[in-house]
Formats: structure tokens, C-alpha cells, sequence
């Protein structure tokens, strides 16, 4: 029960009722939450984007495309999210200037590696983001959730990042 939105009844048989009844013609309602139609019918025919079935190929290949789609998905967050633009630029900067600090090469790396994680915790954001807004167009509370929650995600990751940050150049300053 704890997952149903309100607009569920409480027999618990997948029926609407309420706002969201307006968009049971053009949706299907799975116990997940509703798919767009659009999406089972381009799966059902096989022309959905991805490709799944990559157990039939070697391992070079399948490196390859796993590749070439990680380059895509560094594209598309590059051009189109503001966020992993300016976080991109702030590490270009931050991460050579932790190598010439002088601290041990695991602090270098921990200074490096907190940036790394804000970006690839944007990156799962903006996969959150995307994936909610291609499944409903409509203000629901659980889109809403999980939006928060993923940029609740990335805040945590530079907050942990501007506090190792400081405490390594403190640390620098005091040795000096």
C-alpha cells in the first residue's frame, strides 16, 4: 500500500479514480506506476533505442558500444545540463591544481575523486530527471520525490566535496 499514489483506489485492483483518470486512456497503469503507451508499443516491436541483447557478441564489441554509449550520454549531459556544465568547468580547474598541492598523492586523490563523484552523481540526476519527464508530463508527488531526492543526492555529493576540499587546503595553509 505504501507505494500507491492517492489517486489509486484502496481495493488495490489498479483502477483510477480522481485527476488521474484523465490520462488512463493514453497510459497503462503497471504496479510501478504508469508507462506511456508509446514506450510497450515501440518495446513490443522491437524499435525501441537501446539494445539489450548483447550476449551474443564479444567482449572488444560490446566494450566498444558500451563505450560510445557513455560518450553519447557525456554529450547530451554536456549540451543540455546547465549543472554538469558549470560542476565540468569547476573540476577542469580543481583537479590539476590538487596534483600540484603539496599533500600525499591519496589526498590528491581524494580531492580528485570528490569531484568525480559529484559529476557521475549529476549524471544519475539528470538520468532521474529525464526518465520522469518521459513517463509523465503531469505534477505527480512520486515524480516529484524522486526529483528531489536525485538533486537531494547531488547536494550531499558537494557538500562531502567542499568540505574535503577545505579541509585539504586548510591543512596546507596551516603547514606553511
Amino acid at each position: 500500500q505504501g507505494w500507491r499514489s492517492a489517486n489509486h483506489n484502496s481495493a488495490g485492483n489498479g483502477t483510477v479514480a480522481g485527476p488521474a483518470r484523465q490520462t488512463q486512456n493514453s497510459c497503462l497503469n503497471l504496479q510501478a506506476g504508469y508507462v506511456h503507451r508509446d514506450l510497450l508499443i515501440h518495446e513490443r516491436q522491437g524499435t525501441m533505442t537501446h539494445n539489450s541483447n548483447n550476449k551474443n557478441i564479444g567482449t572488444l564489441p560490446r566494450l566498444k558500444r558500451a563505450v560510445i554509449v557513455s560518450i553519447n550520454g557525456l554529450k547530451t549531459a554536456w549540451k543540455e545540463e546547465e549543472a554538469f556544465r558549470q560542476e565540468v568547468c569547476v573540476a577542469v580547474v580543481c583537479i590539476p591544481l590538487a596534483f600540484f598541492l603539496p599533500v600525499s598523492l591519496a589526498l590528491k586523490l581524494l580531492l580528485a575523486g570528490s569531484l568525480f563523484l559529484v559529476l557521475a552523481v549529476e549524471l544519475l540526476n539528470s538520468a532521474i530527471e529525464a526518465a520522469i519527464d518521459l513517463i509523465t508530463e503531469e505534477e505527480h508527488p512520486l515524480a516529484k520525490n524522486a526529483k528531489d531526492l536525485g538533486s537531494a543526492a547531488v547536494l550531499v555529493c558537494l557538500i562531502q566535496a567542499a568540505a574535503i576540499w577545505a579541509a585539504v587546503l586548510l591543512s596546507c595553509l596551516m603547514n606553511q
